[in-house]
């Protein structure tokens, strides 16, 4: 926290854009901040005095530690949410000159270590199923814990090898916002780079990343880092950490949704875990569809009461929420691929 005093311009644009997330209760990603002026009234030809109170973003590198290759430890507890920007793996065919005749996506597999255990996987698909806004893991770091992760791809029913960022320099790095990816041709250079990396690269090829943000590009298919195929875009996986909100306020449920439809109001809200939903109805609750990041689908019926708080279970304990539907009355599903006899949906972010 500073205390100064600043030209009226430069305080009133810091002001302006503290206010556009004043509401948020993690801290800010832009400077947000209070002016005041004494005396509240001058006469013209003098001047007041303003004091202004601003609170600068944390930077990713304020709440976590990365070691190289890419182990990523918290100084400060954090959640982290876990996207996959890319999964571009490809099997090509080529002719007796060289020449690409056919090529195919490969699904690709990411995966995650948690404090130093086993690898799990967070994502298992092929690059035209991406979906950047899913977040398909979420995890909270407390002091001194540290997250790793892994990639490899699967052609023909066999594996490679996995690459992970604690064994792999070469192949596995993790960057923050400034950073320049390490290949021998730069990134921004490459002939082939991908149209999903290309936002996350300023015109210098540096990484253009938000303030807590930590990328891991991947190299899954060649070691040489001369080689024109290597060029850490087999697997990009994206992590933005936000802080754990205090026991009790209002910031330990989010992405709150209040949707009316068929003549009936519900309203979601999902826990800051991400793994959690509490729903609420103007009628009585019929039952509650939670589709999860894998995609898989479980559905709770037989409910009574308008309200109620809802977590995966059995194989689905622990699983990322993406989105939920809630009947009640004779609400109905406004977007496609409904479960049958589902209600009003609701999306975590």
């Amino acid at each position: 926290m500073q205390t100064r005093k600043l030209p009226l311009a430069l305080l009133l644009s810091l002001l302006l854009s503290g206010n556009a997330r004043s509401q948020q209760t993690n801290a800010p990603v832009m400077p947000v901040g209070t002016l005041s002026a004494f005396p509240t009234i001058v006469q013209a030809g003098t001047h007041p005095q303003l004091t202004w109170n601003v609170t600068l973003p944390a930077a990713v590198l304020d709440v976590v530690t990365i070691t190289s290759p890419g182990t990523v430890t918290a100084t400060k507890s954090q959640y982290v949410d876990v996207r996959i920007l890319g999964a571009s793996v490809k099997a090509v065919t080529t002719n007796s000159s060289g020449q690409v005749t056919s090529w195919s996506w490969v699904a690709t597999e990411a995966l995650l270590s948690f404090n130093g255990g086993s690898y799990t996987r967070v994502f298992y698909n092929t690059n035209n199923n991406v979906n950047q806004n899913t977040i398909v893991a979420t995890r909270q770091l407390n002091v001194g814990q540290r997250i790793d992760f892994g990639g490899r791809y699967n052609h023909n029913d066999s594996w490679s090898s996995m690459r992970t960022s604690t064994n792999s320099a070469n192949t596995v790095r993790a960057l923050k916002h400034g950073d320049t990816p390490p290949t021998t041709t730069p990134l921004y250079q490459q002939p082939t780079i991908e149209s999903f990396i290309l936002p996350y690269l300023d015109a210098n090829g540096k990484m253009k990343l938000g303030p807590r943000d930590v990328v891991y590009l991947m190299e899954l298919t060649h070691t040489d880092t001369s080689h024109g195929g290597f060029d850490l875009q087999d697997l990009v996986v994206l992590c933005t950490f936000r802080d754990v909100p205090a026991p009790g306020s209002a910031g330990e449920w989010i992405n709150r949704t209040t949707i009316s439809n068929g003549g009936t109001t519900t309203t979601a809200e999902f826990s800051a875990a991400r793994t959690g939903l509490k729903a609420t109805s103007d009628k009585n609750l019929s039952n509650v569809n939670l589709r999860f990041a894998d995609g898989t689908i479980q559905k709770f019926d037989g409910l009574t009461g308008k309200t109620g708080t809802f977590l995966g279970t059995g194989s689905n304990s622990g699983k990322v929420i993406v989105g939920a539907w809630i009947k009640s009355g004779s609400n109905f599903s406004q977007i496609s691929g409904a479960p049958s006899g589902a209600g009003t949906w609701h999306s975590n972010g």
